[in-house]
């Protein structure tokens, strides 16, 4: 709608014996603002068959069919000519918010949105953008006012792909703006995602001190707390001691691996002791 189409043209034939003169060319009906005359009376047509041409032009203000009448005023009969065109519109159809599956953070997942054409015109999507939190989502499709993606009218669809790659853990969100020749352009859609990691703390942060000691006798056990502060489980597969008197110091009891720490209290943590 709101866009003129191409000219039509009507032919008037004169099949009488005298010049046709045709002093006025008037729109009416209910919808004449719709049509458009290019043609401006008044007209001679020559007689013994000699023709004009009256072009119009159709620019329907609303969906649907539209009607109207071009009466053509002459010195013989007037003419009605009844006129006739069908407005178009395209429409557009996107879920106002995408989840992502958990990622991990600093690694890329995929995902896609399916965008509808709910109108009765081709629609044309000329952008994608990502407008909130570029840094960890991205629309890999691909659209530009001299690309457009084309949807086919009447429930045609296409499909818009997407990336999540979270830069920490927890909630993340940001927003995709699509551009269009629809109505109410741009249609923005909601992004989320959850960062996930295991995010390791060791207490006591200074380190273990066991004081004196005497030589080749054990100490009591200390130990140090592993805990994990991220949003998936942590799992230790080995630890060892280092150093340049490792060989004083030992595990009591030596630990059997794979150690698995929660992420949820009481069950993020773990102590290690040490002798």
């Amino acid at each position: 709608i709101n866009t003129a189409s191409a000219a039509q043209t009507i032919t008037v034939t004169n099949t009488g014996t005298a010049p046709l003169h045709i002093t006025a060319l008037t729109l009416g009906g209910t919808n004449a603002g719709d049509f458009s005359l290019a043609t401006q009376a008044p007209i001679t047509v020559a007689a013994n068959n000699g023709t004009a041409q009256i072009s119009l032009t159709f620019t329907p203000a609303a969906t649907g069919n539209r009607a109207a009448t071009l009466t053509i005023v002459n010195d013989v009969s007037n003419q009605v000519v009844n006129l006739s065109g069908t407005g178009v519109q395209p429409g557009i159809s996107a879920p106002p918010s995408l989840s992502f599956a958990n990622q991990t953070v600093s690694t890329t997942g995929n995902s896609s949105i399916t965008v509808t054409n709910s109108g009765t015109a081709p629609l044309h999507i000329t952008s994608l953008a990502i407008t909130t939190n570029s840094a960890e989502f991205a629309v890999t499709t691909v659209a530009s006012t001299q690309n457009p993606v084309t949807v086919a009218a009447n429930g045609g669809t296409a499909t818009i792909n997407l990336t999540f790659t979270p830069a920490q853990i927890g909630t993340r969100n940001g927003t995709l703006s699509i551009g269009s020749d629809a109505p109410g352009t741009p249609t923005t859609v909601s992004l989320s995602g959850t960062g996930t990691a295991a995010v390791i703390a060791i207490t006591p942060t200074g380190g273990l001190n066991f004081g004196s000691q005497l030589v080749s006798v054990a100490s009591n056990p200390s130990s140090i707390t592993i805990t994990n502060n991220g949003n998936v489980n942590l799992t230790i597969t080995a630890m060892a001691l280092g150093g340049t008197n490792a060989g004083d110091f030992s595990f009591s009891p030596v630990p059997s691996y794979p150690i698995t720490v929660g992420f949820t209290a009481p069950n993020n943590s773990v102590s290690i002791p040490l002798v």
